[in-house]
């Protein structure tokens, strides 16, 4: 991990039904560029893992697209992941509710 005052660095490994994804977080107060995508697209074959993404909260430099496109590298930018938190919580909200439906019944 290396982090300044205007950014953060954290790098994932991630297993999910025997697929292996590299995945790298960006907290960048500016667009992100080809260095990220070059970094995991390369820990994505240091770690042979199946799949790259590149997540942040901020945006990506039309440099940095194109060489995510060639190298088949899932960029996630601020807006998709919003997006993607807030299925989530929904998600976890409707296996909640449901679980008390569930426990309702069994009670009554």
């Amino acid at each position: 991990m290396s982090t300044t005052t205007s950014s953060v660095v954290k790098n994932i490994a991630a297993n999910k039904k025997g697929k292996k994804i590299a995945i790298q977080c960006k907290r960048y107060k500016g667009k992100i560029t080809n260095k990220a995508i070059q970094e995991v697209f390369s820990g994505k074959f240091v770690y042979s893992c199946d799949e790259a993404y590149v997540i942040t909260i901020s945006y990506f430099t039309e440099n940095a697209i194109q060489l995510a496109k060639n190298h088949k590298v899932k960029l996630i930018i601020r807006d998709r992941l919003f997006d993607l938190v807030e299925q989530v919580n929904e998600n976890l909200s409707v296996k909640k509710n449901k679980k008390a439906c569930n426990l309702a019944r069994i009670n009554f």
